[in-house]
């Protein structure tokens, strides 16, 4: 029961995004357990979706709070906002990106996070009146922090480059906001509506990425898996999140008296 309730929560979450995105997924998709996942790097583009300003998830932490999608002048590529009442910022600097899910924290200290999955995409068909054929040339995680007076530029934390793609799931910060856990899919299909693990590469499944804010923004101490399943039995929730002893021993970097991780070789990541 449990886990069909994971599932049906992740259709919704994807349901939504789709529409807010512009999108459609085309072929590809398991639409029943048991249909085993194939890889699909392409969506329908329906390129009058966001016409205005639109809120895509609200931030944890926050009383109203939200990040929303602006539309700009390419199809399905927007900017990213983050939306205080009465106030706008746009965090995704000058280039607009295929952001379809993004995820927002807020620590005790007033620090905040935004991560998003960046589509990368190109038009692979003629525009056949508001819908054209998009290909998928990667998906990577990006994020941003403020400090209380300016957001950090957007930085990619994850990139599978056209090897798999990287749907960002939640985000948690620790109650002093030095610290940050970053959970996502890994996704050789390329397909966010896939909720199934069968026929799935080894290397698939859900991963976490521990981070800290640097001078220049949010940085990757380490990252590990999480499940070898796309939709585990078990999502973290909004609480402020702690390093364990456990997260401790495993990763010297999170100890709040060792800093990051020692160059030269710096902290290995799961590829």
């Amino acid at each position: 029961m449990e886990q069909a309730m994971i599932h049906s929560k992740k259709v919704v979450l994807v349901a939504l995004a789709a529409g807010l995105f512009g999108c459609e997924a085309t072929d590809g998709f398991e639409r029943e357990p048991g249909i085993r996942v194939q890889q699909h790097k392409q969506f329908t583009c329906v390129t009058d979706a966001v016409q205005q300003l639109t809120d895509i998830k609200a931030v944890e932490g926050t009383a109203n709070d939200s990040l929303a999608v602006a539309p700009t002048k390419e199809a399905c590529r927007f900017d990213l906002v983050y939306r205080t009442p009465g106030r706008s910022a746009k965090i995704s600097g000058d280039k607009p990106g295929g952001y379809l899910m993004a995820v927002g924290g807020q620590a005790g200290n007033g620090q905040r996070i935004v991560c998003a999955s960046n589509i990368d995409h190109k038009r692979a068909s003629k525009l056949n009146g508001n819908r054209a054929e998009h290909q998928i040339r990667g998906v990577s995680i990006e994020c941003a922090s403020y400090d209380g007076s300016r957001w950090s530029p957007m930085r990619k934390i994850v990139d599978g480059g056209s090897k798999w793609a990287g749907w960002v799931l939640s985000v948690r910060p620790s109650s002093t906001g030095s610290r940050y856990l970053m959970r996502y899919t890994r996704d050789f299909s390329f397909q966010f509506m896939n909720v199934g693990d069968v026929g799935r590469p080894e290397t698939d499944g859900i991963y976490d990425v521990f981070l800290e804010i640097g001078p220049n923004g949010p940085e990757v101490v380490r990252e590990q898996r999480y499940s070898n399943l796309t939709s585990p039995p078990e999502t973290i929730g909004s609480q402020p999140w702690e390093p364990t002893i456990d997260d401790i021993n495993r990763h010297p970097g999170l100890a709040p008296d060792n800093g990051r991780c020692p160059a030269p070789g710096g902290c290995p990541v799961i590829k």
